[in-house]
């Protein structure tokens, strides 16, 4: 019930987007698509799904994991900025975490504020398999801060998702309906970023063309800002 709440209220912004006004007894939840939508003469089915990067939420699952138990040690002392470059798109698993902790707290103990050293392998061996530099700094801030370098990396949509979400949905065109949307919602957590400036970013992926033209639907929109969509005849417009 909360995720179809949800889909109604993605449909619905991206109705005011397109000055397209439909009392509520005109949009009927169904399944396969999502919605139907009753237009004069026609019947529109809509699919409402987010954009999400396969794996990356569980990456970011895991780091969530390891701040926050860092956040709950009482040794783990505060007003302390770190950056943590790690080796690879991996954070430790369950039976490192305390280890790591430990060793980032020893670490940070012994460099007050330095910027991208390396760990010692020989003294902090579990911080070294994982990440190749730290960075610490003072802050002001009366409380932990941990960043990690993918916090701002590795975001946005990829054309091998795009083509894949359009293979997988257009299963869900299964009622009878005049045509069909698709409403890819972005999110904000970074493995559910569109993270797109404008419609040429989407102009030159060179499969997705044919992969929108073999498609069922008529219009697939990225519900973020800007609102990006494409209308079979017509292409990517920002809207």
């Amino acid at each position: 019930m909360v995720q179809k709440e949800a889909e109604l209220e993605q449909l619905k912004a991206y109705l005011a987007a397109c000055n397209i006004a439909l009392p509520d007894d005109y949009i009927e939840a169904t399944e396969r698509p999502d919605f139907i939508l009753r237009t004069g003469n026609r019947h529109i089915g809509v699919e409402v799904t987010e954009y999400h990067v396969s794996g990356r939420r569980q990456i970011e699952e895991a780091w969530d994991k390891l701040r926050h138990r860092a956040f709950e040690r009482e040794d783990y002392p505060l007003n302390r900025s770190v950056k943590l470059y790690f080796r690879e798109m991996r954070v430790p698993p369950t039976r490192d975490l305390d280890g790591f902790i430990n060793e980032v707290i020893e670490f940070t103990g012994l460099n007050p504020e330095i910027e991208r050293a390396a760990p010692d392998a020989q003294r902090h061996p579990i911080l070294a398999r994982y990440t190749d530099r730290i960075s610490v700094a003072p802050t002001k801030a009366h409380r932990i801060m941990w960043f990690w370098n993918y916090d701002a990396a590795w975001v946005g949509l990829l054309e091998s998702e795009l083509i894949s979400i359009l293979a997988q949905k257009a299963k869900s065109a299964v009622a009878p309906a005049s045509e069909y949307w698709l409403i890819i919602a972005g999110g904000n957590r970074l493995s559910t970023l569109l993270a797109l400036l404008d419609a040429d970013q989407l102009r030159i992926m060179p499969d997705l063309e044919g992969a929108l033209a073999g498609s069922p639907y008529e219009r697939v929109v990225l519900l973020q800002q800007p609102l990006i969509d494409w209308r079979r005849g017509e292409g990517w417009s920002n809207r």
